[in-house]
């Protein structure tokens, strides 16, 4: 899912996290660079969240905002204001139990099944039993307010509170066991379309809880043989599956890439001579230190000369590194 979504974007980088104690082997998606980040925010602007990811986003991008007035380092006064920034997003984080007035998101808009669909992929569980088939999420309880208004928009559910042990924080649950409702819910998913692993899940579980669910409307008995067949293939999808091969570094996203030109390209307009990379070293100490290192570009491109190469400054490549290009 992530490989996918990387790719639709263009943005960030993929890498693998070992399994640790009890956990699963997994992946992280992590944009990190000034362009890239205001991509994402392009992104999240058109397809906006809601609830209480909402108000840490707004936060993020105001911090980003600061961040990028200039495309490398800070403007005067920018630290300070991000040292607020991530204060505040933290503050943000903080568990707190919801207001009994608290306003319910807005599910109105056209990206309300997408959204759904997303959010499900993510936190959504699928249960199968003989008379009993059921959609579930289960959140943080100050997320409580987004779980009402997907009931309300959708028109099926109920939502409860959740207790569990210290030092978990309390939650909320919005579970879909009527038939007629777990029907609509299946038409919500084949409209929205779920993602990654959940998509198998939905695939596996769909056929028994069709099966449960009509049953229960038209008083009949469940096809066991359907049931059955749905319940194993629900358990195979539901269980953790290694990939067939270990994550590929995936390809550099252009962005960085054009960042990088354009160092070196206002770099060789401020010096004279061959363009080192021990030369650009002593400016970026003494002058620019909000460049990125030596090593980075020379990482991304291949070799230094390469990179310079790439920046149309061949013509500026040391004698020593004009050698390593026509090898």
């Amino acid at each position: 899912m992530l490989i996918d979504l990387r790719k639709r974007l263009g943005i960030g980088h993929l890498s693998a996290i070992s399994a640790h104690d009890t956990s699963r082997p997994q992946v992280k998606w992590t944009v990190t660079s000034k362009l890239e980040c205001a991509v994402l925010s392009d992104v999240l602007d058109a397809h906006p969240l809601r609830a209480r990811k909402l108000a840490e986003y707004e936060i993020w991008r105001e911090a980003l905002s600061v961040w990028c007035v200039r495309r490398y380092g800070l403007a005067p006064g920018g630290e300070a204001r991000l040292a607020d920034l991530a204060a505040a997003i933290h503050a943000a984080r903080v568990y707190r139990e919801p207001a009994a007035d608290e306003a319910v998101p807005s599910l109105m808009d056209a990206y309300a099944h997408q959204y759904l669909a997303g959010f499900f992929s993510g936190e959504g569980c699928f249960q199968l039993g003989p008379r009993r088939a059921r959609l579930t999420v289960k959140v943080r309880r100050d997320d409580r307010p987004l779980l009402e208004g997907f009931r309300r928009r959708f028109r099926m559910g109920s939502v409860c509170d959740v207790a569990v042990p210290e030092p978990w924080s309390p939650c909320a649950a919005w579970n879909v066991t009527a038939a007629r409702e777990v029907l609509r819910g299946i038409a919500i998913f084949d409209r929205a379309g779920l993602l990654g692993r959940k998509a198998r899940q939905f695939h596996a579980w769909r056929s028994g809880a069709e099966a449960v669910a009509l049953a229960k409307i038209g008083r009949l008995p469940v096809n066991d043989q359907t049931f059955e067949s749905s319940r194993r293939a629900l358990a195979v999808a539901t269980a953790y599956r290694a990939p067939p091969s270990s994550l590929v570094r995936d390809e550099p996203a252009p962005f960085a890439r054009d960042a990088y030109v354009d160092v070196l390209r206002t770099w060789a307009a401020l010096t004279e001579g061959p363009l080192t990379c021990t030369a650009y070293q002593a400016m970026r100490r003494s002058l620019r230190p909000y460049w990125p290192k030596r090593e980075t570009i020379a990482a991304e491109f291949g070799g230094w000369a390469q990179a310079l190469r790439e920046a149309d400054l061949t013509d500026r490549v040391s004698a020593r590194s004009a050698r390593q290009l026509r090898v």
